[in-house]
């Protein structure tokens, strides 16, 4: 099973939140959404698990998670 990490800023602040998602959980949440969109856009043949998590990376701007990244995300903590 693959992670995915994306960052957002907490409200009007500089602080970070970080969001890891399974692709799993990538699926669960956001395929329905995902499939829906891509129907009213005559994009059927297009709609699949695999491209709407790619779909979900590119729009968030995720990056996989790996050892190295958690380290420096929160390694200096």
């Amino acid at each position: 099973m693959k992670y995915w990490m994306y960052i957002e800023p907490a409200g009007n602040t500089s602080e970070p939140i970080y969001t890891i998602l399974s692709e799993k959980a990538i699926i669960a949440h956001y395929y329905p959404y995902w499939q829906q969109r891509m129907a009213v856009l005559g994009k059927t043949d297009f709609s699949n698990l695999e491209e709407c998590v790619k779909d979900f990376v590119a729009t968030n701007w995720a990056i996989p998670v790996t050892k190295e990244k958690l380290l420096e995300a929160f390694g200096n903590e």
